[in-house]
């Protein structure tokens, strides 16, 4: 009697853990789907505009109405960018219903809600319509966008701190590639202990993709103090890590100078974040 109990025992525990190690890989391996933007606009009806990210790297498609399916990423990627030609599906309806489908690398395949995008019909540009996913998504990129970099700031033998934050306006991109080519920017500047501490600077950035880490940037920018200060700052910047492909972990070195009050002429070492998402996209 007691050997038959303890064969029960061992049986029910067998099929517990089972149940458990099944509900534990069914939860592991999710791949979770953030979407960022989808949108069609309206001086381009038949351009639609998808960017996503994923919680690991991953192929992507498309399947839009059910039965139009358009590869987004054809290699493994976190960070998804599409611009896809609808110019030849029917537009009988106001807006396109389209899910998500990636695939890592081990061949896992993960579906995404359905989500909605409009097909403009006024002058402004429709964002798609979904569920909580995209909302929480886009809390968290944008707390994490409001990060500020951190400076260093030395000149003629004296040293002080601030912090600085670039928003990209206006980024450009090339097929295939996951960080623009270049963009344009604005940028705030605050350094502490000094006579003129608020700086505002516009910039042209240039992107060269690397081996080693992500990439570097060169770029130039106009800077001011609303003061009299007036002049040019040269940078460099090198992309060391990122995180889902859509932040990207910096170091910067930049020289400040106006030509003509060299004993004003600064030099920054920064450390933040780039992100290129809540930008224009051209």
């Amino acid at each position: 009697m007691i050997k038959k109990l303890l064969i029960v025992i061992v049986l029910l525990l067998g099929i517990s853990g089972n149940i458990r190690l099944n509900a534990q890989d069914s939860t592991e391996s999710a791949i979770e789907i953030y979407l960022i933007e989808s949108f069609i606009p309206v001086e381009a009806k038949t351009a639609f505009h998808l960017g996503f990210y994923t919680s690991e790297a991953c192929k992507a498609k498309i399947i839009i109405a059910g039965k139009y399916e358009f590869v987004v990423s054809d290699t493994l990627t976190e960070n998804h960018k599409a611009i896809i030609d609808i110019a030849k599906l029917p537009k009988d309806t106001l807006s396109l219903p389209f899910v998500l489908l990636v695939e890592n690398a081990e061949g896992l395949v993960t579906t995404s809600e359905q989500y909605e995008v409009q097909i403009p019909e006024k002058d402004e540009k429709l964002l798609s319509q979904s569920g909580g996913g995209e909302l929480s998504g886009c809390l968290y990129g944008a707390v994490i966008y409001a990060v500020p970099a951190v400076d260093y700031i030395f000149y003629k033998g004296k040293s002080s701190w601030g912090i600085s934050k670039e928003l990209p306006i206006i980024s450009y991109y090339y097929s295939g590639y996951n960080f623009p080519t270049h963009y344009v920017s604005a940028e705030y500047s605050y350094i502490h202990n000094t006579l003129n501490k608020n700086h505002m600077r516009a910039g042209w950035k240039y992107l060269i993709d690397m081996n080693i880490g992500e990439f570097i940037v060169l770029g130039l920018n106009g800077v001011t103090d609303f003061r009299g200060y007036n002049g040019l700052s040269p940078e460099l910047s090198w992309g060391l890590l990122s995180f889902n492909d859509v932040f990207t972990l910096y170091a910067r070195y930049r020289y400040t100078t106006n030509f003509s009050e060299t004993h004003r002429d600064h030099h920054t070492v920064s450390i933040g974040l780039y992100s290129w998402f809540f930008s224009v996209h051209k």
